[in-house]
């Protein structure tokens, strides 16, 4: 195999941790991720009815933890009452596996020293809380990994609250449109998300202060190409395959 000079290759990212491993937006996900030796994971936070941020994705907790109620309807106490082992999934692998506080997650990422973190700020618990409610919570519980930790989100106001408070950003678009490219020009924000398949092919990555990562990014070669066309990261719910592929194996 002749591999790519390394310029070319994106950074991996654990995407929600590990989920093809362990239950996504858990502990032992984001511990899954760290072990195969991810340089940056990504996780999703709403918010409980006592204002605690969680690491949820969805705006419900029926996917995950089978219970038709919104994070905002329950207390931190009674969120974490609940089995989010992902039974549909992994069976009885991960009962008793708890949604975790951000709290949580920090402290985990405190003993990792090394690996950055992509903290997606969810639009759901945007509308219900306000953005200075939600984002002030946030920041303040991010404090120990300003410097490697990004807050991205879809919502403008939420982004430019987390520049204020000192972090940097990125914003997450789902649509390939001038529209959207003068979002980011007016922010200029030093991260853009989007899905792999956004980008048409052969129209070039739009120039500006920012750098380029992907989600949704499952093969070896579509991480290459994507590196090729100018992607820093790109993320991947495969995160251990990746890594352990000759493009990126070290040593």
């Amino acid at each position: 195999m002749i591999l790519p000079p390394p310029s070319s290759l994106p950074r991996l990212v654990g995407h929600r941790g590990e989920p093809r491993r362990a239950p996504e937006n858990t502990l032992a996900s984001l511990r899954s991720a760290l072990e195969a030796g991810a340089e940056w994971v990504e996780f999703d936070l709403q918010m409980t009815a006592d204002r605690v941020p969680v690491l949820l994705h969805d705006k419900s907790l029926h996917r995950t933890a089978n219970v038709r109620r919104t994070p905002w309807e329950l207390t931190l106490a009674q969120m974490q009452r609940l089995d989010a082992g992902y039974r549909r999934q992994f069976g009885d692998q991960f009962a008793g596996e708890r949604i975790p506080t951000l709290a949580e997650a920090v402290a985990l990422l405190e003993s990792h020293p090394g690996v950055g973190a992509m903290v997606e700020i969810k639009s759901e618990s945007l509308r219900h809380f306000g953005a200075p409610i939600l984002m002030d919570r946030v920041l303040a519980e991010l404090a120990p990994l300003q410097g490697r930790c990004v807050l991205i989100a879809t919502r403008m106001r939420a982004l430019r609250r987390a520049r204020h408070g000192g972090f940097p950003v990125g914003l997450i678009f789902f649509e390939w449109t001038p529209v959207v490219r003068r979002r980011a020009e007016r922010l200029a924000p030093e991260w853009l998300l989007t899905g792999e398949k956004a980008p048409p092919p052969g129209v070039p990555l739009w120039p500006g202060p920012w750098r380029w990562c992907f989600w949704g990014v499952e093969t070896p070669q579509r991480a290459l190409e994507l590196g090729q066309r100018g992607a820093t990261l790109v993320e991947s719910d495969e995160i251990s395959a990746l890594i352990s592929h000759p493009y990126w194996r070290k040593g």
